[in-house]
């Protein structure tokens, strides 16, 4: 202990935290250059064969990533919490040393007495100073040694764990594993790497951004790896360090889901009981077995659905996608980004509506992409995102929560915090034209948005509102003027939410109620050729084609509802 040595430590470190960056630079190369370009140019069984290849070698990169960032992370807090305690060893040696003490092998420390502790005894009388040095010095090499063998032992049994072999199948029980691998680490680490230093959510993302960009290389990898619920939530992290925090995260949460399910089918109940020969009746258990199915089934489908959406970059000209917010807890919350909002010119942020989940999500995800294909074809060759939101908890009873305004005014608020994060994250020299669309019930959460706070949008555009609890578009952030609205025919929603919904907030009678689409809300009426409530973004419709052109800048294009 006394000769330790950091550099070793450290270096092995420094050459792991290598060895993760070229595993994730493999894993995007694998889906850039290689998978994304055979999906336009191959199609049959073979391509089918061949990009499933490619999806599994990415996938192992990743997991590989992972991992090492995890021993990078171990190695260097091994190496640094030893050297603090290799530190207090050698103070307690060097106090030792100019006291003329001896400390043994052992840890004792030995001195010459120049008093007694026996008032009858001759020459000096009265306590020997020393035997308080002495012990002090003695407890603290003691204590440090202590603390040394605990960290050695607690952090060789934690990189014991990250060992593998040859010919590793990364499958659903190696991603949990990775799971377990990262709580080891943190246990491991406990406190050094600074957990209470992360700002907590809702933080103001301009200062969570001046945060991360203050760390070093080393500690933002180091949060990453430990902590990627924590950095993968926060609005003020860059889209590429939120996105692969969080995609370890989904990879787990499938995983999770699918062994419990597949374990669960096994434990199927009798469907019915037999009441006699000739009569049956439905057996509870079974009815509570189906129950845990379909949420176990859901979770798994949800989850598959946006790993499908991440992997379709590159297909009909889609750019990468990436996972800006997950969290598989009650009907889950997913923010998916179509491009990097952080590089786009022009950025739109699309809030779902009623009956909007997790296990449900790819019908809003494709709504996304529907929006991207046609912004992209009108933005002059400037880069767009288009980012799916679903980061609050949208209602799931078209009768009952969705005539409350409680799940609105509670995502408002998250809303512009996501909103100002774009901004605070964005790499260009001013912010992106940013859009934000709402459907059904998500136009009320942008209408609490605006007026709970300050939405810091360009544009809103609105579909199928059932009211945006104020009375005319000028009250909303954006201005009358860039406020978009289209309602279609045989949409019944904006006719049966506006008594809910289409009055200022705590009106609770109006005094009449009005939706976007009414004249006298003042709002930009859109042309719009599709019918019911949710075929706005059918392809090649005017419905569609018109919100693009907000998105991508083009608004004095849009064809007018006359």
């Amino acid at each position: 202990m006394q000769n330790y040595k950091p550099e070793p430590s450290h270096r092995a470190s420094e050459e792991w935290g290598v060895m993760m960056s070229r595993c994730s630079n493999y894993m995007d190369w694998v889906d850039t250059v290689i998978r994304r370009p055979l999906q336009g140019s191959w199609k049959g069984r073979d391509a089918n064969a061949a990009q499933d290849r490619l999806g599994r070698l990415g996938q192992n990169f990743q997991y590989a990533a992972q991992q090492t960032s995890l021993i990078r992370t171990a190695l260097d807090g091994v190496a640094t919490a030893l050297a603090a305690e290799h530190r207090k060893l050698i103070e307690a040696l060097e106090e030792a040393e100019s006291r003329k003490y001896t400390v043994h092998d052992d840890g004792t420390v030995e001195y010459t007495a120049e008093g007694t502790d026996d008032p009858h005894a001759g020459g000096n009388t009265g306590p020997d100073p020393n035997i308080h040095w002495a012990q002090e010095i003695q407890d603290h090499i003691t204590l440090a040694v202590k603390r040394a063998t605990e960290i050695d032992q607690e952090y060789a049994s934690t990189l014991n764990r990250l060992q593998t072999g040859r010919g590793l199948t990364i499958d659903d029980r190696m991603w949990l594993d990775a799971a377990r691998d990262s709580k080891a680490v943190r246990k491991a680490a406990g406190d050094d790497l600074g957990l209470d230093s992360i700002p907590k959510k809702g933080t103001k993302p301009k200062d969570v951004n001046s945060w991360w960009r203050g760390l070093s290389h080393e500690e933002q990898q180091e949060y990453q790896a430990l902590y990627p619920g924590q950095i993968g939530a926060l609005d003020g992290i860059p889209s590429d360090v939120r996105d692969e925090a969080n995609r370890g995260r989904l990879r787990q949460s499938h995983a999770d889901a699918q062994m419990k399910l597949n374990q669960h089918l096994q434990e199927e109940p009798d469907k019915w009981i037999a009441v006699d020969a000739s009569v049956r009746r439905p057996n509870p258990e079974w009815e509570e077995w189906d129950e845990k199915r379909k949420s176990l089934q859901g979770l798994s489908d949800g989850t598959n659905a946006i790993q499908s959406n991440l992997d379709k970059g590159g297909e009909k000209g889609l750019p990468e996608g990436y996972l800006l917010g997950f969290d598989d807890e009650g009907i889950g919350r997913a923010i998916v980004a179509r491009g990097n909002p952080d590089t786009a010119d022009h950025t739109a942020v699309y809030v779902p509506g009623t009956k909007t989940k997790l296990p449900e999500i790819g019908m809003d995800l494709e709504r996304s992409d529907a929006l991207w294909q046609e912004s992209a074809k009108l933005s002059d060759g400037q880069s767009v995102s288009t980012v799916t939101w679903l980061g609050y908890e949208a209602p799931q009873d078209i009768t009952g929560d969705a005539t409350e305004s409680e799940k609105a005014n509670e995502g408002g608020p998250l809303l512009n915090q996501f909103v100002d994060g774009t901004r605070a994250t964005h790499d260009g020299a001013s912010p992106s034209h940013t859009t934000v669309v709402g459907h059904s019930y998500g136009s009320v959460v942008i209408g609490s948005a605006a007026r709970q706070g300050d939405l810091h949008a360009d544009d809103i555009v609105v579909v199928g509102s059932p009211g945006m609890q104020v009375h005319h578009a000028d009250q909303l952030d954006v201005g009358a003027d860039h406020v978009w609205a289209e309602e279609a025919d045989n949409d019944f929603v904006p006719g049966l939410g506006a008594p809910y919904h289409g009055f200022p907030e705590g009106h609770l009678t109006g005094p009449e109620w009005i939706t976007p689409t009414d004249d006298a809300f003042g709002a930009n009426q859109m042309e719009t050729d599709t019918s019911g409530h949710g075929d706005y973004w059918d392809h090649n419709s005017e419905s569609l084609r018109n919100q693009a052109r907000v998105i991508a800048g083009h608004s004095d294009e849009v064809s007018r509802d006359e």
